[in-house]
């Protein structure tokens, strides 16, 4: 649909690395800063629509607002000298969360070894930064799933493509419903809302959204599982997903139980019963990170006293390594005395 003979004079050596049903991106050069960039152009044919004109603007609008760690910057946008839209955004080298997530799937050990559950909180704080950002300027996602999310070489989390992006509320128009929204439906119905079926979109939504990502990321597997898009919405509209911790890999064993709570409640069907914002989900994340989780059952009570001991031994070892030695060493010292009493009386 678009071709590097397509492609404006203002950059070279495009090559295709992305096509979608609206558009292109490129991998090109950029002689003015030297540097490499992706360039993603409006397919001439959907020109013609222009919802889909506006949408790119507004995408391109978006990004320059959002200048985040966790979100690609906007280095310039223009026109081709055929009047075709692009915009230039920084080149990530790396791999997308989703082809991540089917490496874990299939029990690949390298993989395993290099996204750990700990790591993979991590990425979630990430994801959860950007969009804490994004909420605070008024600015929803609306797409959000793993093909959105970018891991970089050097451990740097992307989340990408806000071509779905609504705008600030303050600088809304009675048009903006016709230019970011088809029909009553927008986002991706995998990683959809209950309410977005209904054409509803909220901070809430995109918390459900970044829930379901969370779930395969963890669980690796969908919380909808259905051959068809009418099984995956019957789904989602009328069950509760299984507990993530319910599902054991035999290389990364069961999901904590901390983890499996916190995102059955970013999938509540009802988004007043969900986190309040996603600023919240990013302090839960936080505190599993830290290891002094909250204790919700015998497991994670057992495992937060674990921790707090952890953190007595690392800052109270004179006094309290012997003590806690001693502690542990008890049993056995009163086993021996019993069978040496016994021998001897």
């Amino acid at each position: 649909m678009t071709s590097p003979s397509d492609f404006t004079e203002r950059f070279d050596t495009p090559t295709p690395i992305g096509d979608g049903a609206s558009g292109a991106v490129f991998k090109a050069s950029d002689p003015r800063a030297g540097r490499s960039v992706a360039v993603k152009i409006l397919h001439a044919d959907v020109m013609r629509d222009p919802r889909h004109s506006q949408r790119f603007q507004r995408e391109v609008e978006a990004t320059a607002k959002l200048e985040h760690p966790n979100i690609p910057p906007l280095y310039e946008a223009g026109e081709t000298v055929s009047g075709r839209p692009y915009m230039a955004l920084r080149l990530i080298e790396g791999e997308r969360l989703d082809q991540v997530i089917a490496r874990l799937a299939k029990g690949d050990a390298e993989t395993h070894v290099q996204f750990p559950f700990s790591r993979r909180v991590a990425i979630a704080i990430d994801l959860c930064d950007a969009l804490e950002y994004a909420h605070g300027r008024g600015i929803l996602h609306r797409d959000i799933k793993p093909e959105n999310i970018m891991l970089g070489e050097h451990g740097e989390v992307w989340l990408v493509d806000w071509g779905l992006a609504a705008p600030p509320a303050e600088e809304r128009t009675p048009d903006d419903i016709t230019v970011t929204e088809d029909f009553s439906f927008v986002g991706t119905l995998a990683t959809a809302a209950p309410e977005q079926l209904g054409g509803v979109t909220s901070p809430a939504s995109d918390q459900y959204s970044l829930g379901v990502v969370l779930y395969e990321l963890f669980a690796l597997r969908s919380p909808y599982p259905g051959k068809t898009r009418f099984e995956v919405m019957q789904a989602l509209l009328n069950h509760t997903p299984k507990a993530a911790e319910r599902f054991i890999s035999p290389i990364q064993g069961r999901v904590p139980r901390e983890i499996s709570v916190l995102i059955a409640r970013m999938l509540r069907r009802k988004p007043e019963e969900r986190f309040t914002d996603i600023a919240v989900v990013k302090k839960e994340l936080t505190i599993i990170q830290d290891g002094d989780i909250r204790a919700i059952c015998p497991h994670t009570f057992m495992k937060k006293q674990g921790h707090r001991l952890g953190r007595l031994l690392d800052t109270h070892n004179l006094w309290l390594a012997p003590l806690v030695l001693i502690w542990l060493s008890y049993p056995i010292i009163h086993l021996i005395y019993l069978v040496v009493g016994k021998l001897t009386g």
